[in-house]
């Protein structure tokens, strides 16, 4: 298939990566800032354990990268901060309708929204 083809005659991420999960969310003793690095060497030392004739390449781990899952913490804090901004804003049109003396239908608007 066309797929395979390419797959087989392109380098891809895919062909040197690798995806880990389950590590733990912080690291004990003060070592969590060393996370990536401690990562690195784990595997470094993994690659070494199975090569015949082991050595340490500083380059056979080239990048950590850490991905977080913070439990949907990102999304809700934006959609707070967005629903803050409404309010804000309904009230400002509030103002604006209350000093250009708006029929009392107008007001109650931006005063719904607010109680929403």
């Amino acid at each position: 298939s066309v797929v395979a083809h390419t797959d087989k005659h392109n380098a891809t991420p895919a062909d040197y990566s690798i995806w880990v999960t389950g590590l733990p969310k912080t690291l004990p003793d003060g070592k969590h800032s060393e996370y990536e690095r401690l990562v690195s060497e784990h595997f470094r030392a993994v690659l070494r354990s199975r090569q015949a004739d082991p050595e340490d390449d500083a380059t056979s781990v080239d990048e950590v990268v850490l991905v977080r899952d913070y439990d949907g913490s990102i999304m809700r804090f934006t959609h707070k901060g967005q629903v803050l901004q409404d309010l804000d804003n309904a009230k400002a049109l509030k103002e604006r309708a209350v000093w250009k003396n708006a029929k009392e239908s107008v007001i109650a608007k931006h005063d719904k929204k607010i109680e929403q």
